[in-house]
C-alpha cells in the first residue's frame, strides 16, 4: 500500500555523490536539495527513479538496470505492427509485465528493498510505486500517454487509448478497473477530486515523490528517522 505521509520538518541523509560515494555529513541539507533538483530534471521516470535509492547505485549499476529496460521495451516493439494502435501496446505490455516471468505485487513496505525500483526490476516483485514506476518505463519508451493516478493509499496507472482513458491494476495483473470503482474502493468524495488531491494524472516528478514518501516510511521503521524525514522534505 501507497502511505501518503508526504509531510513534516527538515531533516538530515548522507549524501551520495553519482558513484555511490558519501559525503560528510555537513553536507546533507545540501543533499536535500540536490536531490529534488536532480530528480526532477530527469524526463526518464526509472532513471530519476534509480538516482535516489536508499542504498545508491554505482554509475554502472543503473546504466545496466536502464539497458534492461530499454531492452525489454525493445523486445516488446518487436512484437508490434508498426502503426499499432495503444490498446495493442497496452496489451503486449501486460502481456509481458504480468506474464509468467513477469512482475508480481508486493504490499510490505516495512523494508527499504520493498520500495527500491533496483529490486523491482532484479527481483520482479513490487510495491504499486515500484510497479507503476517500471510499468510507466516502458509504456513511455514505447510512445503511450501513460500517467500514475493516485488514491488514498495506492497508485495506479492511466493510459489514453482511442479517445478514451483505460486504467491498469498493478496489483490485479493489469487488469481494466474503471475510476467509479476505485472511488468507491478508497472513498474518494468529490472534493478530493475536484481540489486534484487524487484520481488525477500525475506527472512522473509526482510520482517521485510518492516513492521519496514511501521510502521514508520503511527508513523510519528501521529507526534512521534523519533520512526518513530528508525524504519528507524531499517529496513536498
Amino acid at each position: 500500500l501507497l502511505i501518503l505521509a508526504i509531510a513534516v520538518s527538515s531533516g538530515c541523509v548522507r549524501r551520495h555523490t553519482d558513484a555511490g560515494e558519501t559525503l560528510p555529513h555537513s553536507e546533507d541539507k545540501r543533499h536535500q536539495t540536490e536531490l529534488v533538483r536532480t530528480t526532477r530534471a530527469q524526463t526518464d521516470i526509472a532513471r530519476a527513479a534509480l538516482l535516489i535509492e536508499t542504498t545508491p547505485l554505482s554509475r554502472s549499476k543503473r546504466q545496466s538496470l536502464l539497458s534492461g529496460i530499454n531492452s525489454k521495451a525493445g523486445a516488446i516493439r518487436t512484437k508490434l505492427e508498426k502503426k499499432a494502435s495503444a490498446g495493442v501496446i497496452i496489451a503486449a505490455i501486460n502481456n509481458h509485465f504480468f506474464g509468467p516471468e513477469g512482475f508480481a505485487a508486493l504490499t510490505d513496505l516495512t523494508a527499504p528493498e520493498n520500495v527500491s525500483v533496483a529490486a523491482v526490476l532484479s527481483n520482479r516483485r513490487g510495491t504499486c510505486v515500484g510497479l507503476a514506476i517500471v510499468y510507466l518505463a516502458l509504456a513511455q519508451r514505447l510512445g503511450l500517454d501513460a500517467h500514475a493516478v493516485a488514491t488514498p493509499v495506492h497508485l495506479f496507472v492511466r493510459v489514453k487509448l482511442d479517445g478514451r482513458s483505460r486504467n491498469v491494476e498493478l496489483l490485479e495483473a493489469g487488469r481494466e478497473v474503471d475510476d467509479d470503482t476505485y472511488r468507491r474502493r478508497y472513498r474518494i468524495d468529490e472534493a478530493s477530486i475536484a481540489s486534484g488531491a487524487f484520481m488525477r494524472d500525475l506527472a512522473n516528478a509526482e510520482v517521485i515523490a510518492h516513492l521519496l514518501s514511501n521510502q521514508a516510511v520503511a527508513l523510519s521503521r528501521e529507526g534512521k528517522l534523519d533520512e526518513a524525514l530528508t525524504r519528507y522534505d524531499a517529496a513536498l
